[in-house]
C-alpha cells in the first residue's frame, strides 16, 4: 500500500507541473 501511495502522489505531482507548465505558457500568449 505504501509504495502504491507514493506512486499516485508522484503522478500527481507530474499532472500538477504539466498543469502550471501549461497554464504559464498560455498566460505567455495573452501577454504577446
Amino acid at each position: 500500500p505504501q509504495t502504491q501511495s507514493c506512486q499516485q502522489q508522484f503522478q500527481q505531482a507530474q499532472q500538477l507541473r504539466s498543469c502550471q507548465q501549461f497554464l504559464r505558457q498560455r498566460s505567455q500568449q495573452y501577454e504577446d
